[in-house]
């Protein structure tokens, strides 16, 4: 029976893929042909992580104002997820909305739009307005171009970037021709507003060979590579035009750049850049061979139902959080049993009223339940615990910060109001089952709200459960670490927002500084000189923390010819915990932490101070 239904989830999940492959842009009318609603989404066929955007135009050609509901719902074998949105459209006005879909799902992210509006029976449904899932063999690209592209272009693209077949198993039939390097196209108008957009990608290709993107339309772009995302830019001259574009220029400098086989690659915060000089797209061998090479999922952090990712090896536990304390209850159940039977027949007898068993044994059953439920709420409390791993990058040049944090959360009780995280920032759910007290449900509700701003509900933040989430964090920042030379030595004044427990500096010249010594947030401490070959010890023990570096990616190797260096003018820390993530509008006690930070500075030394 299971096989069976395995058979059935990859059958849907390849049908939906072929819809959403064709989908296109849908239109409809409602309220009497007063209300066009159009729905499109030119993402990959195939997504399995992070979130995907569904994209909404409303118009209103009546001469009333209308509320507009929408609820799109995709129901997975692993979780149903809900995302509402209500807002009032004045007569004549038009709307465009981005429904920013989860697209975690197993097989499916097939999701479906309901229309509604308030006075009117009528309503428009559209099937397939996201894709399908991405069975494990799936990499998912999105191409960005100033004009559109014809649908058979991107097949032949798959085609011709792809260099195996995905076979689902359990029966399907392979593909005729190669298609792991699943390719979707939008135009630069199409950008999403939103970098939480792109998480769903492993790869985005920006051809420029017909000009730039708007500077709105890269800024959610750039936030997610510097979020861990990587971004291949072709075009002519794409390098030095990008060395002049003032959104790029800062992550091209010489100390963050090498060149190999004629591509430029760079550091982007926590991300890459790579840069071809490439007249024709897909033409190029070379550009092929980056797409071939780059969307590989495990290089990225947010990770898929069925792959891996940057963020798998950290595993950040609560300790005894969530487990029955049998050994507890057992006593209590044993207490309880020797006083409902022979101390309350006993009791009963010398008083020499049976009528009161009526009395006592009800009793007595009833405050052993209140007696166990207190304990069970109490032992572990009623707060938000947290357990935490998290890498983030702070930009001091344009103040600027970008954080990816993976947690656990227990909920002694939840927050009515659910998780609120604030613009710049998304949230995956990682867990497939939740879990309260030994009790085990495989299907998660995950719900989200559009209106006015984003709001998490459901299993997002259940009550005494235990969930784990992904979350990345994109923002301004106006926290620093303070340097002042003095001879072989550094002073530091920490206004980073929270302790630092070990400091690792490269300076300007090239030149190692470092210190263990707690530095209190606000407070000051001296970083002294170590030997280059401890200084780069140092810096890589500090690295190799989950999270930071993997074996696929090692970009600390990118930017010296002996591996492993920090680039010149940056410093990386252990942080007692990180003010860079987004607490989601929840107080949080955080039990167990490890968080780096990875910290850019000018090469000025002015501005150091």
């Amino acid at each position: 029976m299971k096989r069976l239904r395995s058979l059935v989830a990859v059958t849907l999940a390849l049908l939906a893929g072929r819809a959403a492959h064709a989908l296109g842009d849908q239109t409809q009318f409602l309220a009497d042909g007063k209300l066009e609603v159009r729905v499109s989404s030119p993402w990959p066929a195939h997504l399995s992580q992070g979130v995907a955007p569904i994209f909404v135009d409303v118009s209103n050609q009546g001469d009333t104002p209308r509320v507009v509901s929408l609820r799109a719902q995709c129901n997975d074998w692993t979780a149903m997820r809900t995302i509402d949105s209500t807002f009032e459209l004045a007569a004549g006005e038009r709307a465009h909305v981005e429904l920013l879909a989860p697209a975690m799902g197993a097989w499916d992210n097939d999701y479906s739009l309901q229309v509604t509006t308030r006075g009117s029976s009528s309503s428009a449904s559209f099937g397939s307005v996201c894709s399908g899932g991405a069975p494990q063999g799936y990499s998912s690209v999105l191409v960005l171009g100033e004009s559109e592209v014809p649908e058979s272009v991107v097949t032949s693209w798959i085609e011709r970037c792809s260099d195996a077949r995905v076979n689902t198993g359990y029966g399907a039939t392979a593909p005729s021709t190669p298609d792991n390097v699943q390719i979707g196209h939008a135009r630069f108008e199409q950008m999403p507003r939103s970098a939480s957009a792109y998480t769903s990608l492993d790869l985005a290709v920006l051809d420029i060979s017909r000009g730039w993107p708007s500077d709105n339309a890269l800024g959610p772009l750039l936030a997610w590579v510097r979020n861990g995302g990587a971004l291949l830019v072709s075009g002519p001259d794409a390098p030095e035009l990008a060395r002049r574009h003032a959104l790029f220029a800062a992550w091209l400098e010489p100390r963050f750049v090498r060149e190999e086989d004629g591509t430029s690659h760079a550091l982007c915060g926590l991300g890459r850049l790579m840069l071809v000089n490439e007249s024709e797209l897909m033409e190029s061998q070379r550009v092929r061979e980056l797409v071939r090479a780059s969307a590989q999922r495990d290089l990225g952090f947010w990770p898929s139902y069925n792959g891996g990712s940057r963020s798998a090896a950290a595993d950040p536990r609560i300790p005894d959080v969530g487990r029955v304390p049998y050994r507890v209850f057992a006593l209590l159940l044993i207490v309880f049993a020797i006083l409902i039977g022979p101390v309350n027949f006993i009791w009963v007898r010398r008083l020499r009223k049976p009528v009161m068993l009526l009395v006592t044994i009800p009793a007595l059953a009833i405050g052993t339940s209140i007696v166990l439920l207190v304990y069970g709420v109490f032992i572990q409390g009623l707060d938000v615990k947290t357990a935490s791993v998290s890498v983030a990058v702070l930009d001091q040049r344009e103040h600027r910060s970008a954080c990816v944090e993976k947690r656990m959360l227990f909920a002694g009780m939840a927050p009515s109001d659910g998780l609120r995280p604030g613009p710049g920032t998304a949230v995956q759910a990682l867990s497939s089952s939740v879990t309260t007290f030994g009790a085990v449900r495989d299907r998660l509700n995950l719900d989200i709200e559009l209106t006015p701003n984003v709001l998490l509900k459901g299993d997002f933040l259940p009550t005494r459960a235990v969930v784990l989430q992904l979350l990345s964090t994109e923002r301004a920042e106006r926290a620093r670490l303070d340097l002042d030379a003095r001879g072989e030595s550094y002073e530091v004044t920490n206004n980073l927002g929270a302790d630092v427990e070990r400091l690792v500096l490269r300076d300007r010249a090239g030149n190692y500084f470092w210190t263990d010594a707690r530095l209190a947030a606000g407070g000051h401490g001296t970083l002294q000189a170590v030997p280059a070959e401890s200084g780069e010890e140092l810096a890589r023990t500090l690295l190799a923390e989950p999270m930071v570096l993997s074996p696929e990616l090692d970009w600390t190797a990118s930017f010296a010819a002996q591996r492993e260096r920090l680039p010149i003018g940056t410093y990386v820390a252990s942080l007692r915990r990180t003010p860079f993530s987004d607490d989601c509008g929840v107080a949080t006690n955080e039990i167990v932490g490890s968080h780096r930070l990875f910290g850019v500075l000018p090469l000025e030394l002015e501005a150091w101070r």
